[in-house]
């Protein structure tokens, strides 16, 4: 197998990818979404919703297609009554890997974004993270959870991170950090990777970044590519279905620089290891 039918076909691992039903319009429902990853040998997907726990979703999936693993969880907006440890608590018992801090209803979200609606805090009057926030990160180390930062500034990732770390959280990435309401800069990155963070990689769309492929292939490159996952971000009506949307980003990394061999790392081996998955053959 040549390099570039390797990059078309070898396993990947979707880290973040949405489908419906959802609170928002999705381009196709979780069972469509499983067959079209089957059909372009993806083989894990980690479904997210901004509102709703994926932890059923993620399960029907599997069961549809067994060539496709698939996990789920909550992100701690505020539909799932923002910090909340007893969704947290909710959704490691229904098999839940995943756990994201504030995303859409971030307090830094809302600001960067100015779409107006109630925002979820980290922080008490002092500045210091919240006695729930301390019980999240307890229960999701106690459980072996996937936390996930969300939308948060930098400052606050950061924050969250070192009280992820004091806790025990073992499985901790830094969600799409080239993300316009994100936007943390490649040194913390970088210093955060060092630290034992994963870093988030998704497709740069107009709409959510402010970096290009190049630009993107470069911080891949001085995170290294053991710290780094790939993910579509897909499932918006307007968008390529994902897994296709998701294939053709991993081959435009390719043709901006990357080996076959760091793209399998990133677009499958790290997720695999990450989800405690067994690698794809």
């Amino acid at each position: 197998m040549t390099p570039d039918s390797a990059v078309a076909h070898f396993p990947m691992v979707d880290f973040h990818v949405h489908a419906g039903p959802d609170a928002r319009p999705r381009r196709c429902d979780a069972f469509d979404l499983g067959r079209t990853a089957a059909e372009h040998n993806i083989v894990g997907l980690v479904l997210k919703s901004h509102s709703l726990n994926t932890v059923s979703a993620a399960a029907l999936v599997e069961r549809a297609w067994p060539t496709v693993r698939a996990a789920g969880g909550v992100a701690l907006n505020c539909a799932a009554g923002g910090i909340n440890p007893l969704a947290v608590e909710a959704s490691i018992a229904a098999g839940g890997k995943v756990v994201w801090f504030p995303t859409q209803d971030a307090e830094n979200d809302r600001r960067r974004s100015g779409i107006p609606g109630p925002s979820v805090t980290l922080v008490n009057g002092d500045g210091g993270l919240t006695d729930d926030v301390h019980e999240v990160l307890r229960l999701c180390a106690e459980a072996d959870q996937v936390v996930c930062s969300g939308h948060l500034e930098p400052a606050q990732t950061e924050q969250l991170f070192s009280a992820a770390q004091h806790h025990g959280v073992e499985r901790f990435v830094i969600s799409h950090p080239d993300h316009r309401n994100v936007d943390m800069p490649p040194s913390l990155q970088q210093e955060l990777s060092a630290r034992g963070a994963w870093i988030e990689r998704i497709i740069p769309r107009l709409d959510t970044s402010t970096i290009g492929l190049d630009e993107l292939v470069e911080r891949i490159r001085a995170v290294g590519v053991e710290r780094n996952l790939l993910a579509s971000d897909l499932g918006q009506p307007q968008n390529p279905v994902p897994p296709e949307g998701f294939r053709g980003f991993v081959e435009a990394l390719a043709t901006a620089g990357l080996t076959w061999e760091q793209l399998e790392t990133i677009g499958c081996r790290n997720a695999c290891t990450l989800l405690g998955w067994e690698m794809a053959a």
